[in-house]
């Protein structure tokens, strides 16, 4: 869901993964966990930078809509910029952000799942056009089992 517009330039979406289906395991390993989000009308002449923050309170889709803004930790996790060499699908050129150590917490439950914050404050990026293709974000994660 895009976050309203604070005025700073930065368009911000925030997203929130299911995790209850991840295979759990005394043993288990997530070898790898990326945000994949393809993205069309997004110019990679002026390459657009997106990072990602881990949010640190629970947060609803209502409570966004209303102004509230999503809290989230001051380091970003990951950064990923947009440019010729970005990888290309039919649904357009990927984003794709290491969520690998975030994930590994909130499978054990070292950390609370309260989702993630994507921003970028790249002037040819609209929320518009953000908005519109949140649906094609995917979290793909890559896991195994220590002996």
């Amino acid at each position: 869901m895009t976050l309203p517009e604070d005025g700073s330039g930065t368009v911000q979406v925030g997203f929130k993964f299911d995790l209850s289906q991840l295979r759990a395991g005394a043993n288990r390993r997530i070898e790898e966990a990326l945000l994949v989000w393809p993205l069309t009308q997004v110019s990679t002449t002026e390459a657009p930078e997106f990072s990602v923050y881990s949010a640190t309170k629970l947060w609803t889709k209502s409570s966004v809509e209303k102004g509230t803004a999503i809290e989230t930790e001051p380091t970003k996790l990951s950064e990923w910029q947009m440019n010729l060499m970005a990888p290309e699908t039919k649904d357009g050129r990927l984003i794709r952000l290491d969520l690998t150590s975030l994930v590994e917490g909130w499978a054990n439950g070292e950390k609370s799942n309260y989702g993630v914050v994507v921003a970028t404050a790249t002037p040819n990026v609209s929320a518009k056009t953000l908005s519109s293709q949140t649906g094609k974000v995917q979290l793909i994660i890559r896991y195994g089992f220590r002996d």
